[in-house]
């Protein structure tokens, strides 16, 4: 899953070689939508879009792929494991998809829609998980000044607000994360009638280790519809998303009486000094919420024995596959506390190394 603009998400389907990328062969309007199987083994994948073609198979197992219109368009992937790496709602959307690999789909998710199952796996797209994040924001009595920033939010603050192992062995790591912007963003307030003026700071608590779950689910059976993200912010039973957003504004309104901060602040514009109670903070915190674009968990590893709702095992193997693997964030069980890119690469080592234990190659540095 890759950035669409500043603020979408768009999919990516079958990876684009550097040494045949054209125009054509980018992979942005592509995704795998067919794939029929035997009762273990995938044997053809096609693709919708501008890079429409085939995975030819040998042995039952992905080897190439044949993309019309690109010169030497015959490349040899892998022979030992097929790899799904498209993001967590990617690869949800992928395993649900119209006839795309039906075998790792939920019965009640595709039967609505008339699209035959195979094999029902009812954990693909539930677990939805995601960083929600709330924003206040100050006004400046003065700019800030020219060439002071690379990205615009380029400090973080981390906070721990419950006990050490509140959450069962969680430690002391941080349950409030806080970018600090310093310029006016005001896209979430400014719907809601808040100022925004020029010369602004902000600060956006989020919920490091949300306990809220959602669910991606499709919509239609054409592959071209994309499908719906339900991520039911602050709806876990104990409140404690919510109890979380209110403790960060609260943070962030300490930091902000401290100097040398303090004597930048003209005053706060949202939600304002007025808004002080719980209920009130809760209320505009939730009102303003937004996504850090971290969606995660809807492919999640588990133990598939015990856990029906587990879609991998610990080696990230599909439920009921024997070759075919997911290494991205829709593994997760959990979210981690920070942005998940590193997990992400993390997974993606460690699915490098079991392919290569199993194929009797154990390199040096191997933690296997």
């Amino acid at each position: 899953m890759v950035n669409g603009g500043n603020y979408g998400l768009r999919p990516t389907g079958i990876p684009t070689l550097d040494r045949c990328r054209t125009p054509a062969s980018t992979p942005d309007n592509c995704w795998p939508y067919e794939a029929p199987f035997d009762p273990a083994r995938c044997h053809d994948l096609r693709t919708r879009g501008p890079m429409s073609g085939a995975v030819q198979l040998a042995r039952k197992h992905v080897q190439r792929l044949r993309w019309p219109g690109i010169r030497s368009p015959t490349r040899r992937l892998w022979r030992r494991c097929k790899m799904a790496v498209i993001g967590a709602a990617g690869t949800g959307r992928w395993r649900k998809r119209a006839g795309s690999y039906p075998e790792f789909a939920s019965r009640r998710a595709l039967s609505a829609l008339s699209i035959p199952v195979v094999k029902d796996v009812p954990g693909v797209g539930e677990n939805l998980v995601d960083h929600p994040e709330s924003i206040i924001m100050w006004e400046l009595n003065q700019p800030v000044p020219p060439n002071q920033t690379t990205m615009d939010s380029d400090a973080g603050v981390f906070l721990r607000r419950e006990p050490i192992n509140a959450a069962g062995f969680d430690g002391d790591c941080a349950d409030i994360m806080m970018h600090c912007y310093q310029i006016p963003f005001g896209i979430h307030t400014g719907r809601l009638g808040y100022d925004v003026p020029a010369n602004a700071f902000c600060v956006t608590p989020n919920i490091p280790r949300p306990r809220s779950r959602g669910r991606l689910y499709l919509t239609s059976a054409d592959p071209t519809v994309k499908p719906a993200l339900d991520f039911r912010y602050f709806t876990d039973p104990e409140g404690y998303d919510a109890a979380t957003i209110v403790a960060g504004l609260k943070a962030a309104r300490k930091i902000a009486e401290e100097e040398p901060f303090k004597k930048w602040i003209k005053r706060e514009v949202a939600p304002g000094p007025a808004t002080t109670t719980d209920e009130e903070l809760s209320a505009y915190g939730r009102s303003v919420h937004h996504t850090v674009y971290h969606p995660a968990g809807t492919t999640k590893m588990g133990d598939i024995q015990k856990d029906r709702m587990a879609v991998v095992d610990p080696t990230l193997k599909i439920r009921g596959l024997k070759n075919v693997r997911i290494a991205d964030a829709g593994v997760f069980p959990d979210m981690p506390s920070i942005n998940p890119m590193l997990t992400v690469l993390g997974v993606g080592e460690r699915a490098a190394e079991l392919i290569a234990e199993e194929a009797g190659w154990r390199p040096s540095s191997s933690r296997l």
